[in-house]
């Protein structure tokens, strides 16, 4: 979907690809689930970081949501540097094999363990949501209209913000 072309672009430069993708004998994983954060999620990213490094707003949200996904994709590159894998691998999961969102959204304060950094805490929210939690108490929501995305064996949804470890 075109809606993940910056999150494409960052696991490929971060070496995954392969990995992530992998299909049968070559399938080390198991079936996984992905919090696959949207274009605008790293945008949002971006606009945050500009935002904490004293940038004024105007022109953080200049740079977040004029400049092109490539220009997104260098920024959040520079910003996390060595730890872009550990980043990406905080949103992708194996420990309950693909997790569809109406099991997900029936979990209650469920620690779901990421392939790197750690735990994401999974609520369902009035049986509706499904709010997720990082390392740093950053909330996010999965979209509805994003969620359960098949590929292969396992399920991608579309969240509103990255998650850091």
């Amino acid at each position: 979907s075109n809606q993940f072309d910056i999150l494409v672009d960052l696991v490929v430069s971060a070496g995954l690809a392969d990995a992530l993708s992998a299909t049968g004998a070559d399938d080390t994983l198991g079936a996984i689930t992905v919090f696959a954060p949207t274009d605008n999620a790293f945008r949002k990213l971006v606009y945050e970081l500009q935002r904490s490094e004293g940038v004024s707003w105007f022109k953080a949200y200049r740079t977040a949501y004029r400049s092109s996904e490539a220009t997104i994709a260098d920024i959040v590159r520079g910003a996390v540097g060595d730890d872009l894998a550990t980043v990406l691998l905080y949103h992708v999961s194996n420990e309950a094999g693909a997790v569809p969102f109406a099991v997900a959204k029936t979990l209650k304060d469920f620690d779901l363990p990421m392939l790197a950094a750690g735990d994401v805490e999974i609520d369902g929210i009035r049986n509706r949501y499904v709010r997720l939690t990082d390392n740093n108490n950053r909330r996010t929501y999965v979209y509805r209209s994003l969620s359960d995305i098949s590929a292969g064996d396992d399920i991608i949804h579309g969240i509103n913000r990255v998650l850091l470890p």
